[in-house]
């Protein structure tokens, strides 16, 4: 725990002084008024933006190791030894109440204790931790989608991850990444707390308040691991919980709305089934085009470009392709482009996959919706089918509700669940596993109920005098219980100087066309320490030079 700690300071520093720096860059470009507040966790959030991309682009030429850690660490000091990028940032948190302060406290132990386990999302094993390998040794590998295709997925996350896992330091490879951002997540919520212990209450601090146990009773298993959809769903309630925000506030285009505009963006260069919340995103620019001008929507428009260039450049290196696995969107003829065929098989498989994993995923293949949606929906939780009934209804409730309460949801409040409803849509019919579905489904449910609680409230407690201590007891409670049910006295020792490593591989050499790499034995998984590793076999695949740097191609 004490080298997660130092790891966590130093990124969280980083990720401060990246996001200060590009916040007072936006602010001057955008002549956005200084008058505005920078929010500390939104900070954080710009400033890992920004990190990621950096580590794309560096990760194109080099490989994410002592090198480009150096340069973001040098980037790091100039900011801080430029006077200009150093902005005051909203540090009220000295000011906060002492019931506040406990909150913060179990939840940061909570997350310390469940970033040291072993990571348990099965994608790690499968390919998180090799993609993670490959990005530390090698600078972006021509065609290495046609090794394992889902090394061609291109997550920036795994990029993110590549570029703080201190690997070259010769201790292990640090997973850590997913506890720095739902920290500053969670910071961001509870700060729904201490407003409702202030006696304020809107929307928006219900909904931060109503995302705080949320998010550790659906994604706290995934703080241990480099899994790509935990931070999706996080960056989606944060955007949401803006979205709102801004209404309620009834301000200009300012630091939130870009705040909106970048985050949008940069969740879909984690995963693909973030692309609907681009529609919050145009919005945005939009709404600066008629508030600022043409120019400075260019401008607002070039910084989504400088997050998703590098982020489509990567995705050609690695699979040929402008997005994978889009097979439609087909430009380039380069050899090591992984076979159309093969692109759409490979799609299908992940909608199979997606809504009957296991491993009679393929008898799903070819079944219309009326066939499947009954047999999926048979094997949901009751919790998830109650998640997923609602938000399926989501639309008529929120009409009703904006009958009943007509100043408490404006038309701009309509569009966000629109944008919500789109995505679950899209999660629905591209890739149905419930985990990929939590940013938008239980996104529309608090966006639907919320408006209805605050005036319960409202009503049973005008002037907020027990809500807020019943609030703070149940949240401390739950994070009693969380970290109860997560902790392990077993391997405390072992954790208390280092996280818990990844699992050990198990494989043995296959053959590829022209050389040979690791292939997982059965019943096991390929991990980190045994590399390069694959699930099977590749022997239509060869390598285009003589060594892994030159990569792959699929031969006929």
């Amino acid at each position: 725990m004490i080298a997660t700690l130092i790891i966590w300071l130093y990124t969280v520093i980083l990720m401060y002084l990246y996001g200060l720096a590009a916040i007072n860059g936006l602010r001057h470009i955008l002549h956005i008024n200084e008058g505005d507040e920078i929010n500390f966790p939104l900070a954080l959030l710009i400033g890992l933006m920004v990190l990621t991309v950096s580590a794309s682009i560096l990760n194109i030429f080099i490989p994410l190791g002592i090198v480009s850690a150096g340069i973001l660490l040098a980037g790091g000091l100039l900011i801080l030894f430029s006077r200009r990028s150093l902005i005051p940032v909203n540090f009220n948190y000295r000011t906060y109440h002492p019931l506040t302060w406990i909150l913060l406290a179990s939840i940061f132990l909570t997350v310390l204790e469940n970033a040291t386990h072993v990571p348990s999302s099965s994608d790690t094993a499968l390919y998180h931790a090799q993609t993670i390998r490959w990005f530390e040794t090698y600078h972006t590998v021509p065609g290495l989608g046609n090794l394992h295709h889902r090394f061609a997925f291109n997550s920036s996350w795994l990029l993110l991850n590549a570029a703080f896992s201190f690997a070259f330091l010769e201790i292990r490879s640090f997973h850590l990444m997913s506890g720095v951002l739902f920290l500053s997540a969670a910071l961001f919520f509870a700060e729904g707390v201490e407003a409702l212990i202030q006696k304020n209450l809107s929307v928006s601090i219900f909904i931060k308040i109503l995302f705080l146990p949320l998010s550790f009773y659906l994604l706290g298993s995934d703080i241990s691991s480099p899994a790509t959809d935990m931070p999706v769903t996080l960056l989606a309630w944060v955007i949401l919980i803006l979205w709102v925000e801004e209404l309620e506030a009834q301000s200009r285009v300012g630091l939130r709305s870009i705040g909106i505009f970048l985050l949008s963006v940069f969740a879909v260069t984690i995963k693909l089934s973030a692309i609907p919340l681009l529609f919050f995103a145009i919005f945005v620019l939009i709404a600066y085009f008629i508030e600022a001008g043409w120019q400075r929507a260019l401008k607002l428009g070039a910084a989504g470009l400088f997050v998703l260039i590098p982020w489509v450049i990567r995705s050609v290196i690695l699979s040929g392709y402008l997005v994978f696995p889009v097979s439609q969107i087909d430009l380039f003829s380069v050899d090591w482009k992984v076979p159309i065929d093969q692109v759409e098989t490979i799609r299908n498989a992940i909608f199979s996959f997606a809504r009957f994993p296991g491993k009679d995923w393929q008898s799903s293949i070819g079944m219309t919706t009326a066939e499947w949606v009954p047999l999926w929906f048979d094997k949901q939780t009751i919790n998830q089918r109650g998640v997923f009934m609602l938000a399926a209804f989501s639309p008529l409730i929120l009409l009703i509700v904006r009958y009943k309460y007509p100043s408490m949801v404006p038309s701009r409040y309509v569009f966000s669940c629109f944008v919500l409803y789109a995505g679950a849509i899209f999660w629905f019919f591209s890739a149905p596993d419930i985990r990929f579905g939590y940013g938008f489904l239980v996104g529309i449910c608090g966006l639907v109920l919320s408006p209805l609680f605050v005036d319960l409230i409202s009503r049973s407690d005008k002037n907020l005098k027990l809500i807020p201590y019943i609030v703070f007891l149940v949240l401390v409670l739950y994070q009693g219980y969380t970290f109860g049910q997560s902790f392990d006295p077993r391997t405390l020792g072992q954790r208390l100087l280092l996280p818990a490593d990844y699992s050990r591989s198990r494989a043995q050499v296959c053959a590829i066309d022209n050389g040979s790499v690791y292939c997982r034995m059965e019943g096991t998984q390929c991990n980190y320490d045994i590399f390069p590793c694959i699930p099977s076999p590749r022997p239509n695949v060869e390598m285009r030079g003589p060594t892994f740097q030159d990569g792959f191609r699929t031969v006929r």
